[in-house]
């Protein structure tokens, strides 16, 4: 919904967590490349959640 805060802060961290749960089972395979990857993805997607997190309660 337009101008939902708390509902883009949550939707874009619950992505990151997914990812970075990812990246851990790569990296307990030995992907390191892949982990890395995955793990700078979820950085992103941490980063993308603040952008709103002055407009939460």
């Amino acid at each position: 919904m337009d101008g939902d805060a708390e509902s883009w802060f949550a939707t874009w961290v619950e992505l990151a967590r997914r990812v970075c749960d990812q990246a851990e089972r790569f990296e307990a395979h030995g992907r390191q490349v892949t982990a890395r990857d995955a793990y700078l993805r979820a950085a992103g997607y941490y980063a993308t959640a603040l952008v709103s997190i002055d407009a939460t309660a």
